[in-house]
């Protein structure tokens, strides 16, 4: 779209959910303003990124964006509350975490010790995941949560449907 920084642009529906922009007729931005450019490296390990169509993306599974990204998608697909991404990565990057079992295995004192995180903080954390371990998850919903490559629910209740869990 050959945009520039603080252009404005149209928001609009165009389908159910997936909003969409374009540029209006008459565009507006600040003079002088550059235009702005796709970074083509992760701003987290320096990888070249992918790109699938309009996408660009991190494959490299060592990074930290990628790793704690996927144990924040759990979470969040999980309707987990109160566990930010900024704390998946502060756990990922202090090596208290390295894959989705790992969240059930924290300690208050493993995160109580780490900077910017007290008793208080880390008790909420332990505490919310001890409620996510009680609560009874659907099959299709623990799949799509996983972060499997084209599985998500709808599609994992799709294949429940035709193959028997036993």
């Amino acid at each position: 779209m050959d945009l520039h920084e603080h252009e404005q642009v149209l928001i609009y529906a165009a389908g159910d959910v997936i909003p969409q922009a374009k540029i209006p007729e008459r565009r507006h931005y600040p003079a002088n303003a550059p235009i702005l450019h796709i970074p083509k490296r992760c701003p987290y390990c320096n990888k070249k990124l992918s790109r699938k169509k309009n996408t660009y993306f991190c494959e490299n599974p060592e990074c930290l964006r990628v790793s704690a990204g996927l144990i924040t998608n759990f979470l969040v697909k999980l309707k987990v509350k109160n566990i930010s991404d900024r704390t998946i990565e502060d756990l990922y990057a202090n090596q208290l975490i390295k894959e989705i079992p790992d969240l059930f295995i924290l300690t208050v004192s493993d995160i109580s010790d780490l900077p910017g995180y007290g008793t208080d903080k880390a008790v909420n954390i332990v505490t919310e995941l001890e409620h996510l371990k009680k609560t009874p998850i659907s099959v299709s919903t623990l799949l799509g949560s996983l972060g499997i490559s084209g599985i998500s629910e709808k599609k994992a209740k799709k294949m429940l449907k035709v193959i028997p869990i036993n």
